[in-house]
Parts: structure tokens; sequence; C-alpha cells
């Protein structure tokens, strides 16, 4: 009775789970690696996410700051540039957290 509960070395489902776990990481590397036209190397997906987001956020918090700075006394945009200021903060604040799981 052991030796039905042990997966032999050669058997049928050991190859196809081989299978599918090679088929699973060459999917992740495809993910993650991007190909471009200015390199014949690949590049990592998360790191031009990353100063993606990081570039638009510093241009639009500068334009922010500057627009606050240079706010004349009761100006009507203090508010507009408070508020971006504050949504571009919130969004660059832990975004793997915003991934919803959804749950059976």
């Amino acid at each position: 009775m052991t030796e039905e509960l042990q997966i032999k070395r050669g058997s049928p489902s050991l190859e196809r789970r081989r299978v599918e776990h090679k088929i699973s990481l060459e999917d992740i590397e495809i993910e993650n690696n991007w190909n471009s036209c200015c390199s014949n190397q690949p590049t990592d997906s998360r790191l031009l996410k990353f100063i993606t987001r990081f570039s638009i956020s510093l241009l639009t918090l500068s334009m922010s700051f500057y627009g606050l700075v240079n706010a004349k006394e009761c100006d009507n945009l203090v508010p507009f540039w408070s508020g971006l200021i504050t949504f571009v903060v919130g969004l660059n604040i832990n975004p793997e957290d915003k991934k919803v799981k959804v749950e059976k």
C-alpha cells in the first residue's frame, strides 16, 4: 500500500508538474522582463514602472509646491495645490497594499 502512495521518479504526474512549474517560471520571467528598442538586454519591468511613477510624482509635487510658494494671499488655487500634493502622496504610500484580493 505504501508503494502505491509514493510517486515514482519517472511517473507521468511528476513530469507534468515539472513541466507546469517550468512554464510558470517562464511566464513570470516574461512578465517581469521587457525588451526595448534602445537596448539589446531585457529590462526589469518593475524598475521601469518605479522610475516612471517616481518621475511623474516628482514633477507633479514640484509644480504643486511652486504653485503654493508663489500663491498670493487669498488665492483660489491654494486648495487645488494642497489637494494635488495629498493625492500624489496618497498614491505613492504602499502601492502594493492596493491590490484587492477576492476570496470565495
